[in-house]
């Protein structure tokens, strides 16, 4: 049944069926991704629980059990993981800015070849020890490190990062409904390609915004950039200015010579012309 229900949904995104996936999944969050089930599946599986041809760690405490049925169900990250597996050239070092547990990251490490790098990027320091365990578990020859930093171009060492009680909901700048308010160490992504000698690479962005600074900063780093796979949401608000999709996808298809490879709800494959 398990599986049956995962390659229903994933068939429905590669067929672009928006509404009858929107149904599913809308259905499955009420009944499927329940707290309850998410509770139920973490103790049977004793919070390893498969996600596709990976095996995902969710002990954490800010992973909600609702998380956990997502994972379980295939609901989690779909358009993303879909892509990675349909488009992602093995031939290219890659980038992930925002790995948050390492779902995605996990299904890179199985896909690119060995002698390339995964490099994960991830501001959060909860998340840290599940994401490196999903990355030791289903990394097939260890060619990844993890980078804790957000990514800021306002020239500061450190910027201020959010911690909520949901691991989905964690960000970078200050939220008085956080948990928990911390200082993280701020980079650049010309610095991480500086520092890991990085030449043609894939960049893989979920960063809930953040991402237009690269563009409007540091155009330079993205030369190299042969593929970048981005998830979007319609009027992200970073540093007080609105974020619209379209205006994301002309930027990249007019001042940094990307073409669209595919797109499904806010998911995009965008390959260097």
């Amino acid at each position: 049944m398990i599986e049956s229900v995962s390659q229903k949904i994933h068939d429905l995104t590669r067929k672009k069926n928006f509404f009858a996936f929107k149904v599913i999944r809308k259905t499955l969050g009420k009944i499927l991704c329940s707290p309850l089930m998410g509770w139920l599946i973490g103790v049977i599986y004793k919070n390893k629980i498969k996600n596709g041809n990976c095996i995902i760690d969710t002990q954490c405490a800010t992973v909600k059990n609702s998380t956990k049925a997502r994972l379980f169900w295939g609901v989690y990250e779909t358009a993303e993981i879909d892509f990675v597996k349909r488009y992602l050239n093995p031939e290219y070092d890659v980038i992930e800015l925002g790995s948050s547990l390492g779902v995605l990251a996990s299904h890179v490490s199985k896909i690119i070849y060995p002698t390339q790098k995964n490099i994960c990027v991830e501001a959060n320091p909860v998340l840290l020890t599940c994401l490196n365990k999903n990355l030791e578990f289903n990394s097939i020859n260890k060619n990844f490190e993890i980078i804790n930093a957000a990514i800021d171009y306002k020239n500061v060492e450190f910027v201020e990062f959010s911690i909520s009680e949901n691991s989905l909901d964690s960000h970078v700048g200050f939220n008085s409904k956080s948990k928990q308010v911390i200082s993280v160490p701020a980079i650049t992504l010309s610095q991480i390609i500086e520092r890991h000698k990085i030449n043609d690479y894939t960049l893989i962005c979920d960063i809930e915004g953040a991402e237009m600074a690269i563009f409007e900063n540091d155009g330079l780093a993205l030369n190299n950039c042969k593929q970048l796979h981005i998830e979007m949401q319609e009027n992200e608000v970073v540093d007080n200015k609105i974020i619209k999709i379209e205006e994301v996808v002309e930027l990249l298809l007019h001042q940094f010579n990307f073409k669209i490879r595919d797109s499904f709800l806010g998911a995009y494959v965008f390959d260097k012309i």
